[in-house]
């Protein structure tokens, strides 16, 4: 069967985004979906969606292959720990979805991020708040 989409996009904290091809996606868990309104004293009108539980399922390769820079996908996973959203493109359409995101004692890890790597070293990420 042929994608939906055209990609998935994750996005760490320092604005880092990595884009993950359908053929390393295998599965992808959004829950609980919200809408909200904001509006800054600018006076921007800003609309956003966030999950209050969000897991996904990648193929082992792509954690040494996806690079920002020099920033690594392998480190904001392991070492940063600081997803703060998920981006769904398919053709000019992006749907973006901000995941639970909370730090402690200043330190940009999101306290409510895991990730673990199955038998076959595959990803998995779970972010709940």
């Amino acid at each position: 069967m042929k994608p939906e989409y055209d990609r998935i996009e994750l996005v760490f904290e320092n604005c880092a985004c990595f884009k993950i091809s359908p053929d390393d996606v295998l599965s992808v868990y959004l829950d609980k979906i919200t809408d909200s309104v904001f509006i800054n004293a600018s006076g921007q009108f800003i609309r956003e969606k966030q999950c209050e539980k969000f897991s996904a399922h990648f193929k082992a390769g792509i954690i040494d292959n996806l690079y920002m820079g020099d920033e690594s996908l392998r480190d904001h996973l392991n070492i940063y720990n600081d997803l703060t959203g998920i981006v769904i493109v398919k053709g000019s359409e992006e749907l973006y979805i901000h995941v639970p995101y909370d730090i402690e004692n200043g330190c940009s890890k999101n306290i409510f991020m895991t990730t673990k790597y199955d038998d076959n070293g595959d990803i998995v990420i779970e972010v709940s708040s």
